[in-house]
């Protein structure tokens, strides 16, 4: 790692705030790409859905990545994208169903690059090119969760991909690609006390909860949720499992998918969230990695 490193949060559609963002970190619109002398620009996924400019997001994302200018992961919003288009290899159904629930959660994407058209094809594509997750040096990057065992499935510590020639398993319940692309794309959840649910930013109904895998010391379900309108007093009740609290030692790891709110700012010394909402009316946010970092340090996060 000889440059530094713009790690930039979900921007789920919002292209105007994007390029607000990268003008701001001095990036400049040259022979089609936004570039700059000296950084790179590393997007953390979930291009796609809710916002108003879907297909211009993926066109300035994309004319970066060809050009040399930026590395961008999978989000689960791509890795939701991805079973939604695509037939299972016995052509009985497809690899995500296609529900009311899971068309609403994808409408705005939908909306511009229609349904099972060449320009949909030819989108969820250019998806599966794009790494679940990647190292550089002492460096982690993944769209929600960095589990190492998880990792290993998915293809190792350097980066991973979703392996089309077996693309069913990264959509089968039970298989182990599946179960690692959920951890690593969607961290992950545990089950709410029996009979307690909640309903997410879409009115739909859960009976999980995300896990705030990077906090050191949660004792209880409450403690460790990362949810909103959570019966909190029920949660206190139950301890926070162990196996769910993963740390990567020694590394300082970036994610996003979280939905923070307020102002940028770090969630642990070695733990780095750069998604701050902009689809809830948050903000668009990066953080200035330097190849001599050791620790995260809240003064280097950019927003607009």
């Amino acid at each position: 790692m000889q440059r530094g490193i713009d790690v930039i949060g979900d921007i789920h559609g919002h292209n105007a705030r994007l390029e607000a963002l990268l003008g701001k970190l001095g990036y400049e619109r040259r022979n089609g790409s936004w570039r700059h002398p000296e950084r790179t620009a590393l997007f953390m996924g979930d291009l796609i859905d809710r916002g108003p400019e879907q297909l211009a997001t993926i066109d300035t994302v994309r004319r970066m990545v060809d050009s040399g200018d930026a590395i961008c992961l999978m989000g689960n919003h791509e890795y939701n994208a991805i079973g939604y288009a695509t037939l299972a290899s016995d052509g009985s159904r497809h690899l995500r169903v296609r529900n009311e629930r899971n068309e609403h959660q994808h409408v705005a994407f939908l909306a511009e690059a229609g349904l099972d058209t060449d320009l949909h094809r030819e989108m969820i594509a250019w998806f599966l090119t794009l790494p679940t997750h990647m190292s550089i040096g002492r460096f982690r990057f993944a769209h929600a969760c960095w589990a190492p065992s998880m990792i290993d499935v998915l293809g190792g510590d350097r980066q991973g991909f979703i392996d089309s020639s077996r693309i069913d398993d990264f959509f089968t319940e039970g298989r182990r690609e599946y179960t690692a692309s959920e951890m690593v794309l969607k961290g992950p959840e545990a089950p709410l006390p029996a009979g307690r649910t909640y309903h997410d930013s879409y009115g739909i109904e859960r009976d999980r909860v995300r896990v705030a895998w990077w906090r050191r010391g949660a004792r209880t379900l409450r403690e460790m949720s990362v949810v909103e309108d959570v019966c909190t007093e029920a949660l206190d009740q139950f301890p926070a499992p162990e196996e769910w609290l993963r740390r990567c030692e020694g590394n300082l790891t970036f994610i996003g998918h979280y939905w923070m709110t307020g102002s940028p700012s770090l969630i642990a010394d070695d733990v780095v969230c750069v998604d701050y909402s902009v689809a809830k009316d948050g903000v668009l946010t990066a953080y200035r990695l330097e190849p001599d970092d050791v620790r995260a340090e809240s003064s280097r996060y950019v927003w607009v």
